[in-house]
């Protein structure tokens, strides 16, 4: 149920950050783990979000983002939530000193840039 929860909250922010054409986010973007080969005798995990560019289609899909060398996977998906929140904190901050309140994705994905009059194209 905690994995469920992180996820939920990782897809949102992914939707925003990345920008998507479907109707249906959930489709668009997901949570891979898997486990990374360790010389320990512990195992280690890796977490990625990723984007399926033609969400009607799952044939080809894009790492945006990942963490790796976690004892735990909700170790590794918490982190990957702090790496989304901190992305979205920096782009919030820079609309909020730009003045600019809408942000418009020119591609999918595309990281959330502001679009305002004071942009230069």
């Amino acid at each position: 149920q905690i994995f469920a929860s992180l996820k939920a909250q990782i897809l949102s922010i992914a939707t925003a950050l990345y920008g998507t054409t479907s109707t249906t986010p959930q489709t668009a973007f997901d949570i891979i783990t898997y486990s990374t080969p360790s010389p320990s005798p512990s195992p280690s995990y890796g977490i990625a979000l990723i984007t399926y560019p033609n969400p009607t289609s799952f044939t080809t899909w894009e790492i945006l983002s990942q963490t790796t060398n976690h004892r735990t996977i909700n170790a590794g998906v918490s982190a990957l939530l702090d790496d989304l929140r901190a992305g979205m904190g920096a782009v919030m901050a820079e609309l909020g000193a730009r003045e600019v309140y809408t942000v418009e994705h020119g591609t999918v994905p595309d990281l959330a840039c502001g679009r305002g009059e004071e942009e230069e194209e």
